[in-house]
């Protein structure tokens, strides 16, 4: 390895990432099946109205992956963004703050409370929706958003 690089990801035997691929669409159909936006990781711009994210890895370790996203409209408010105006730096620099004192104790906005229920009760109706549908769906804690939801063939 170069100086520099970072280390490179195992990835799983072609077989594998493949079946993870059929698992993702399959997860996409059902959702769309209930009524629900879901989009792949190469279509996250359809998601600006919000959706489920389905991303299948080819890397060792989540294998297929589904999260929430709230529309941007919800999360540029959350943030304490206008959500008529592009982002500028002043405008994240204040949201930067608003989240470091939140963190060091501060009172959570209403608004944060909201996204982040929003966020909760929309995994758990995912992980109903896909075990309705034959699959198993559970909360994945190890990764690193807070409300993903793995999914895997029975």
């Amino acid at each position: 390895m170069s100086e520099g690089s970072a280390p490179r990801i195992p990835c799983v035997p072609d077989d594998v990432y493949a079946e993870r691929c059929r698992v993702a669409e399959r997860v996409c159909a059902e959702l769309r099946r209930a009524g629900l936006h879901a989009s792949g990781r190469n279509d996250v711009r359809e998601l600006s109205n919000g959706g489920a994210l389905v991303q299948a890895f080819e890397e060792e370790g989540p294998g297929v992956l589904v999260e929430w996203c709230v529309s941007d409209e919800l999360s540029r408010a959350r943030l304490g963004l206008d959500e008529h105006n592009e982002s500028d730096d002043d405008a994240l620099f204040a949201a930067a703050q608003r989240l470091a004192e939140i963190a060091d104790g501060g009172e959570t906005p209403a608004i944060m409370r909201h996204a982040a229920r929003v966020e909760e009760l929309m995994m758990n109706t995912i992980i109903d929706i896909l075990t309705s549908a034959g699959l198993n769906a559970y909360e994945a804690n190890h990764y690193p958003y807070v409300f993903a939801i793995r999914v895997e063939c029975p």
